[in-house]
């Protein structure tokens, strides 16, 4: 029976590298995630001073209407790398079961094969 072992060490390679790459994937999430809040966080600071300076409330429909096409723009990044993100889980899972097959057919060799020196001696 040949050896998986080789085999088994490529594919863990391989699984490491599709999680890497989710990884990355969901580091630029969060950073959209982060960017997105702190877009939220400057509408509530202008809203306060708004209520105390009527220059800035003269502006501040402007300012709300840019930062909420900003923010559409963010909630779109983030709705197509939702897509490469399942996409890539999806391709981590196929890794994951394919290396798990490749273990316990070398563990059911090992076995058998520990069984067959048993029997001889």
């Amino acid at each position: 029976m040949a050896d998986l072992h080789g085999l088994i060490k490529l594919r863990r390679h391989h699984l490491d590298e599709k999680r890497r790459v989710l990884g990355a994937l969901n580091a630029q999430l969060t950073t959209l995630n982060n960017r997105k809040q702190s877009l939220f966080d400057k509408i509530e600071k202008e809203k306060e001073l708004a209520s105390k300076d009527a220059d800035v409330a003269r502006d501040f429909g402007l300012f709300l209407e840019l930062t909420k096409e900003k923010i559409a723009a963010v909630d779109a990044a983030i709705e197509q790398l939702m897509v490469k993100i399942n996409e890539a889980t999806e391709e981590v899972n196929e890794a994951f079961r394919e290396l798990k097959k490749i273990e316990i057919t070398q563990e059911n060799r090992d076995k058998a094969a520990e069984k067959e020196l048993l029997r001889k001696e």
